[in-house]
């Protein structure tokens, strides 16, 4: 009984308090990525994470069950493991930041000069909007989960499971829209305007193409990768049915999420925060709730809720990758016509809530 007792104080406590402490590691090891990026340098950024995976996986182990010494701490286990794993990876990069010879130029560990206000405006400028952005995605995905937990035990469980082979999926044309605005910003400060608009194409066609294989991918194993998660059945055949609209708008969420990042590099932030801001918040959480509504007025079962719900951001995520490609056309095109955007995105949420009703 203490133990369980134990596990739900962590869960309400610990995780906030060790989020809260792993923080300055995280951020700043979120700017040594960036560093390393902007010199086209990731490799060492992926050795030092992989590393992280193979401390943290016995750490964990051993916080969470106990041993050596060590008595059984549950969930905070992880939460402890995660926080030393963490400042162990930020101490990593210090090292190598102090011993790798291509850091020397940058002169990192000479005395701060003083601080360059027109730069740290334009900093603000493209990165405010850069992270808003990020905020809108990250809140509108909470909040439908919100929306859909509230639904019943079924729609919730099999939501997550959705949402988490979604988000694993999400990683590929995260990783390459990275790849591809380092690249593409790397041509633009070397001023080969010519290389960085290829580099650019080149990565919205293999986001397409990676776009083709997960939704291919997803639709021959839509059956099988529930059962990594549950046994129950009810919970694997609407897992099954909600990851067959995954599958359907994997191409466009990849070709939008390589457009936002190689917008970036064009020093286009604003544009697509509203997009983000009209279509997550608007069309995204609006259609949600429309769904949802309309699913209850007519007495929809359970399951039939979380089938709205994923065919809203379904169709969501094609207006995404639509708009976001039309903004990119626009800029390496010659500049886009904001007004133009601005109604295709109001034409756009409007069908959207108008095909939920």
């Amino acid at each position: 009984g203490g133990y369980a007792e134990f596990t739900v104080a962590d869960a309400r406590y610990c995780f906030p308090l060790m989020e809260s402490a792993a923080l300055p590691s995280a951020l700043f090891f979120r700017l040594y990525t960036t560093l390393n990026q902007a010199l086209g340098r990731p490799q060492l950024v992926t050795w030092i994470q992989v590393g992280a995976l193979v401390l943290k996986v016995p750490l964990s182990i051993w916080f969470t069950f106990g041993g050596w010494g060590i008595a059984p701490q549950g969930a905070a286990g992880c939460a402890w493991a995660t926080l030393l794993v963490d400042y162990a990876i930020a101490i990593a990069a210090v090292v190598l930041m102090r011993t790798q010879g291509f850091y020397r130029p940058l002169r990192l560990w000479q005395r701060l000069e003083a601080p360059d206000w027109p730069r740290l405006r334009e900093f603000l400028r493209l990165g405010i909007p850069a992270g808003l952005a990020i905020g809108v995605e990250v809140t509108s995905f909470t909040l439908v989960a919100l929306f859909v937990a509230r639904q019943g035990t079924l729609s919730a469980a099999s939501h997550q499971i959705a949402a988490n082979l979604a988000a694993v999926c999400y990683m590929l044309p995260l990783s390459l829209g990275i790849a591809v605005s380092a690249r593409a910003s790397w041509w633009r400060g070397q001023g080969q305007e010519l290389r960085a608009q290829q580099v650019a194409w080149l990565g919205v066609r293999l986001a397409l193409a990676c776009g083709i294989v997960l939704c291919a991918a997803m639709l021959l194993t839509r059956h099988w990768l529930p059962q990594v998660y549950t046994g129950d059945a009810a919970v694997l055949a609407l897992t099954a049915s909600l990851l067959l609209w995954v599958a359907l708008y994997q191409v466009a969420d990849n070709v939008q999420c390589v457009c936002i990042f190689v917008l970036r590099s064009w020093r286009v932030t604003l544009a697509p925060l509203l997009v983000y801001c009209t279509l997550l918040w608007g069309g995204g959480l609006g259609g949600v709730v429309v769904a949802v509504r309309q699913a209850q007025t007519v007495d929809l079962a359970d399951h039939r809720v979380g089938e709205h719900v994923v065919v809203a951001l379904g169709s969501l995520s094609l207006l995404l990758g639509q708009t976001l490609l039309r903004l990119l056309l626009g800029e390496l095109l010659g500049g886009a016509a904001l007004l133009i955007e601005a109604l295709l995105l109001l034409r756009l949420t409007l069908l959207l809530l108008f095909l939920l009703t």
